[in-house]
């Protein structure tokens, strides 16, 4: 009886021994095919980004040549931008002189044109002004006479033959002045792309 036992036990023993080898195994297998499974997906990793960094190459290099094949293009856009602007602005000015004509702030802006007329001509130089403006400036002591002049108006001092020998009507000032507002314009837009260094480099123009 005691031998039967004996041999029970022993085969019970052999038994948890090999379910043990068979666990360790099967745990020492598990991990071998995780790390293959990481060792396959680092590899996988690295080839997309291979492939990813080949891609971004290629669109770099094609991105530069579109660039270069139409950076004159790009440049008139540009320009065409700037002209646009500086139109815009000219016709807002003109859009403020309209406004100035036909409101009532418009005589007391005429007399400070003619005052500056008056210091450059003399006092007894004959100045012409819009015919509407001759009994308002004349009773104030201004040797004026009415005549045409374009669109906004303004003075024109005339010496004893009617020569004009100093303007200072709207229109003339706004020639005389838009090119300095043109050359500012031109300096803010060079400032944008100072600041925004991203767009003078991705367009090359810097």
């Amino acid at each position: 009886m005691e031998k039967s036992s004996d041999l029970e036990a022993f085969i019970l023993s052999l038994r948890t021994e090999g379910e043990e080898e068979l666990r360790k195994l099967k745990v020492q297998v598990e991990d071998q095919i995780a790390d293959m499974i990481a060792l396959r997906r680092n590899e996988v990793e690295l080839e997309i980004g291979n492939i990813l960094e080949q891609h971004s190459r290629i669109l770099a290099k094609e991105e530069a040549f579109l660039v270069s094949k139409h950076r004159g293009k790009i440049l008139e856009a540009i320009e065409g931008l700037q002209l646009e602007l500086c139109d815009r602005v000219r016709s807002m000015i003109e859009s403020k002189l309209d406004s100035l004509l036909a409101s009532d702030s418009y005589k007391d802006s005429l007399e400070r044109l003619l005052s500056e007329v008056v210091q450059k001509a003399g006092a007894s130089s004959t100045v012409v002004v819009p015919p509407s403006q001759v009994e308002s400036l004349s009773s104030k002591g201004y040797k004026v006479q009415g005549g045409t002049l374009d669109r906004w108006g303004g003075c024109i001092a005339i010496d004893e033959e009617g020569g004009a020998i100093f303007e200072n009507t709207y229109r003339g000032r706004l020639e005389r002045l838009f090119p300095e507002i043109v050359r500012e314009l031109a300096i803010m837009f060079d400032e944008v792309l100072e600041k925004h260094e991203f767009i003078s480099e991705r367009l090359r123009i810097s």
